[in-house]
């Protein structure tokens, strides 16, 4: 059983090829998994704490006020039941099979990678992230997400609109794996200098060096790799098939991406000069194209990042012909917004009437924020002013700086012995740290050893 290249069908989220030993079974992988509660989200529960009004834990001798969320489910990355239907209703009008069979694409050396919005997030080193190492097309798997991020909190559970469940992209998973094929036969000879294509890319993207990276839209990119044969900055010699863009469009854009992982293993570090995402959005470029893969140039590099050199002169056979494999992407949201909907699915340990964060709690929170932060921003400007005038080493600073970021001064209840003798309990808790506590302290945390 082997997938035909050529012979494919495309409905919104999922491929699918016919087989080769049997003409009436297709083999299907979905790019863009939907996210349905109850069908490819078989479970789901976000619960949260100290949005809003202060959530206590104790810890020995004091209690402090903590912020978090634990996102965890079950998901199984598969077509959903309208997507199957459109998809048999496809095959149908192309090939003709009345009653197709539908299997999911087997997939080898899977790689699993969890999508937390990490740039915005700040997803610390300590949160607890569990995703399967490995996955398979159409089986379940449980994942989770916990940290003390409050941000994270935040974009779990803001409320949100509506009366139906609405996925929240912020949090998914991509998946590649190798999966074969049977080609057409195409097999062309490549030649190009790699920092040559390297600069005719970057100048195309008409934007200064900053962080972060330019994603290409399909029919941009489609673009890219027509343009730099034209002006022959890659060089093709065909050996079988055609140049046909209409008939063997696709296999120029793998082309193209063969030619972008072979400038990324030039980068000195793990962050390379292209990066591929597996494509939420499969539109078909100006040729009707279909692909599968988001295309994305790092803007920290410039055109010239990349320097001229014999030794970046590349010389390739690429074929699709016969028995190939090629890397199959696939992504899928793992949350929903809480709204009316699924605010069954959400928790908050400090107010059970309330689910969902919602703008007031929002704006508690932000009041507590900017408390803290006034009382912190002394002490931030005194140690570093001890650290420039050398008064402390920088073990001493850091150790400093150490517990000024992570104890709360205007939420933490200190335990100290009680003057009232009639109390059963001789302690009581004490709201916020003094400035003489506080003092004591930091004293105890730069301390000479």
């Amino acid at each position: 059983m082997v997938a035909i290249l050529s012979r494919g069908v495309t409905v919104p989220g999922v491929q699918a090829f016919q087989d080769s030993d049997r003409t009436t079974q297709f083999v299907y992988y979905p790019t863009t998994v939907t996210c349905i509660p109850g069908e490819t989200l078989q479970d789901f529960k976000v619960t949260y704490w100290g949005i809003g009004k202060p959530f206590f834990m104790q810890k020995n001798n004091r209690i402090d006020s903590v912020v978090g969320a634990i996102l965890a489910g079950r998901a199984i990355i598969d077509i959903s039941s309208e997507q199957r239907q459109m998809l048999i209703e496809q095959i149908r009008k192309a090939y003709g099979v009345r009653n197709p069979a539908l299997i999911p694409l087997p997939l080898q050396n899977v790689r699993v990678q969890p999508v937390i919005a990490n740039n915005t997030l700040s997803i610390d080193k300590d949160a607890d992230i569990k995703f399967p190492e490995t996955i398979q097309l159409g089986t379940a798997f449980n994942y989770q997400i916990g940290t003390g991020n409050s941000l994270f909190a935040q974009f779990v559970a803001t409320q949100g609109q509506g009366d139906k469940f609405i996925p929240n992209p912020a949090f998914g998973i991509n998946i590649v794996g190798e999966a074969e094929f049977l080609g057409d036969p195409w097999t062309v000879e490549v030649e190009a200098n790699l920092s040559q294509v390297w600069s005719y890319v970057r100048k195309r993207v008409s934007l200064a060096i900053s962080l972060g990276w330019f994603k290409f839209k399909l029919g941009d990119y489609e673009k890219i790799i027509q343009d730099l044969q034209r002006d022959k900055i890659i060089k093709l010699r065909l050996v079988e098939g055609s140049l046909d863009n209409e008939k063997y469009g696709r296999y120029f854009l793998e082309m193209g991406k063969e030619i972008f992982t072979a400038i990324n293993q030039q980068a000195n570090s793990e962050v390379g000069f292209f990066k591929f995402e597996p494509s939420r959005d499969m539109t078909p470029s100006a040729s009707l194209t279909l692909w599968t893969w988001d295309v994305s140039v790092n803007l920290a590099y410039g055109e010239q990042s990349l320097k001229f050199s014999q030794l970046l002169n590349y010389k390739n056979t690429i074929s699709y012909s016969g028995r190939l494999r090629r890397l199959v992407p696939a992504s899928m949201t793992l949350a929903v917004i809480c709204n009316e909907k699924s605010k069954n699915l959400f928790q908050d340990l400090g107010n059970v009437t309330e689910p969902c964060i919602t703008p007031a709690k929002a704006d508690e929170f932000q009041k507590r924020l900017m408390a803290e932060v006034t009382k912190k921003q002394p002490l931030l400007d005194r140690i570093y002013n001890s650290y420039i005038l050398g008064s402390i080493s920088q073990e001493q600073y850091e150790r400093a700086m150490l517990i000024i970021n992570g104890l709360s001064f205007k939420e933490t209840l200190m335990l100290t012995p009680s003057t009232q003798s009639f109390m059963s309990n001789p302690e009581e808790f004490i709201l916020g740290l003094s400035d003489s506590q506080i003092n004591r302290i930091l004293e105890e945390a730069i301390k000479l050893e």
